[in-house]
């Protein structure tokens, strides 16, 4: 049981927090698609003019698109990983972060008793509770999906059903 234990199980919530992160982002990105969607066909509507929905659509997936990138991009600070731990779970009192530096200065065989007696309760602690997952809710991560599939299920029918109703153009 040497640092890759804590490292994984840091790196376990990392990844939920990442996830949580992504699906809020892009909720959020088709929730107000959808809204500026719905406003330019009001307001198409009360002018007369065309519906720019290729514009929007465009612009739209470009948004989704840089969250994407950047979610693929971003790198969550372990140590910092370590501190949301520690806030969920007070009773660690500040073991984690006490177990975390002291694996990434040594490996585990150089460890002093005292260090060694801290990774392992870290450790024990992280069986006991499920690798930290309530950190990052299960029930978060539920209704972020479900919002997002949503909010896309609703930006996608705006797409498809508003150009179908939308009267032809008057040709000359």
């Amino acid at each position: 049981m040497s640092r890759p234990s804590i490292e994984r199980e840091l790196r376990q919530v990392a990844t939920r927090l990442r996830w949580r992160t992504l699906l809020r982002d892009l909720t959020l990105v088709w929730l107000s698609g959808l809204g500026l969607a719905w406003l330019t066909v009001w307001l198409a509507e009360a002018t007369g003019g065309p519906w720019p929905g290729v514009a929007l659509g465009t612009t739209i997936t470009a948004a989704s698109i840089v969250i994407l990138v950047r979610g693929a991009k971003r790198r969550l600070d372990l140590r910092s990983v370590a501190q949301q731990v520690e806030r969920r779970y007070p009773d660690l009192d500040t073991r984690l972060l006490a177990a975390y530096d002291e694996e990434r200065r040594a490996a585990a065989a150089d460890c002093g008793y005292l260090a060694r007696a801290i990774i392992d309760q870290a450790q024990l602690h992280a069986r006991w509770n499920r690798c930290w997952r309530d950190t990052v809710p299960t029930s978060q991560l539920v209704a972020w999906s479900g919002g997002h599939v949503i909010a896309l299920a609703l930006l996608l029918a705006t797409f498809v059903l508003v150009p179908l109703h939308w009267p032809a153009p008057p040709q000359a």
